[in-house]
């Protein structure tokens, strides 16, 4: 079953989707999303995640962010306990026209994956000079 948001992004509506019925075990990360005049700014918390368990798509006018957690094993160490059980992350989101999909990018650091989507030209705020 997914689950559909929908959230207002300055002048462009943004339409989120949680998704529950894949295999295996998915969060949705929690989200940041903010807009500058040049870029729109999503920020997901991946805690666990490196850089070489990401994937960005875009697909059709739809963002989508996964993450796989790498579990970490300890040779010679037997567990006793655990409460942290890792999983993985997922989320998608439908862009508007207004983002430049050739110019996008992404950057992971300490499990916050960055993902700026530059704005096309005709959906800049321009300043008109009057004479």
């Amino acid at each position: 079953m997914s689950e559909k948001e929908k959230k207002q992004s300055g002048t462009e509506e943004i339409e989120t989707e949680r998704v529950e019925d894949r295999p295996g075990t998915y969060e949705a990360p929690p989200v940041d999303i903010h807009e500058t005049d040049a870029a729109i700014i999503v920020e997901a918390d991946m805690p666990g995640v490196d850089r070489a368990g990401v994937e960005v798509k875009i697909d059709s006018g739809v963002l989508t962010l996964q993450g796989r957690v790498k579990r970490k094993s300890v040779e010679g160490v037997t567990h006793l306990y655990e409460e942290f059980a890792p999983v993985d992350y997922y989320r998608a989101f439908t862009l508007g026209t207004e983002v430049d999909e050739s110019r996008v990018g992404a950057s992971m650091e300490q499990g916050v994956l960055t993902v700026t989507l530059p704005k096309a030209e005709r959906a800049r705020v321009r300043k008109i000079e009057v004479k």
